[in-house]
């Protein structure tokens, strides 16, 4: 996965995210239903981004929740927005294709992958992402 592809664009991502109606009508609904009742679990966000994704999941009611993000913009971007409405989210600069000894030092009780998976180049690379969100999951845990 490349890591500039949304560096120029971190401090628009959200607004854009904002205004599409697909976002607002579909996805949105859908990744909540997915996702479920997290009030209370620990929460990863694997290609975190900006943490739109992240912080949603936190006003959910969410406990510990980290994301990560390969685009060192995006996280920063996220932090930036954490600093501005702290909500106790982490957020970390790594590959999810290559792990991140952070995030997989501690167990999660859900792991989320808003657009992330499809980004992998090759089935290696999603084997990857996939072990990845496998080793950060607690033994029951839910992907």
């Amino acid at each position: 996965m490349g890591s500039k592809q949304y560096d120029e664009t971190a401090d628009v991502y959200d607004d854009t995210l904002n205004v599409l109606t697909y976002a607002r009508h579909a996805e949105e609904p859908t990744f909540r239903a997915v996702m479920g009742d997290v009030r209370g679990l620990d929460v990863l966000d694997l290609g975190a981004g900006t943490g739109i994704w992240t912080r949603r999941i936190k006003r959910a009611g969410a406990g510990r929740v980290e994301g990560l993000e390969i685009s060192a913009s995006m996280v920063e971007t996220a932090r930036e927005r954490e600093r501005g409405e702290r909500l106790g989210i982490t957020y970390h600069v790594g590959d999810v294709a290559r792990g991140h000894e952070a995030v997989e030092a501690v167990a999660f009780d859900v792991v989320t992958g808003v657009n992330v998976l499809h980004y992998s180049a090759s089935r290696d690379e999603l084997l990857a992402m996939c072990r990845t969100a496998s080793r950060a999951l607690r033994p029951g845990g839910r992907l």
